[in-house]
């Protein structure tokens, strides 16, 4: 039904195979090395927004296709777009439901 489950687009209405192009955060400033991956969260990313996820090219397991049964896996794996901390999550809340002596 509508309007119900957790808020901000979760559920399976957002998940939206995409193709996304990407970047390091640790290569931002110092080359323009970008990838393009296939997602499901093409309907919860935009421009400018920060996934977080798995780079496999930096990976050594040692493991060969015939191991994973012979499909390839991929480059990189986005799981979340990262949300912004709320302000009152950040705030020290003494006194809300907490136990210290006053």
């Amino acid at each position: 039904t509508r309007g119900r489950g957790r808020a901000g687009g979760s559920g399976a209405a957002s998940v939206q195979p995409c193709e996304i192009e990407i970047a390091r955060a640790s290569d931002f400033g110092q080359n323009d090395d970008r990838i393009t991956v296939r997602s499901h969260l093409g309907g919860l990313l935009h421009v400018g927004d920060i996934a977080l996820g798995y780079d496999l090219r930096t990976l050594h397991i040692g493991l060969d296709e015939d191991e994973l049964g012979g499909v390839p896996p991929l480059d990189v794996y986005l799981v979340k777009k990262k949300r912004p901390e709320r302000a009152d999550r950040r705030r020290n809340r003494v006194g809300k439901g907490s136990t210290a002596s006053r």
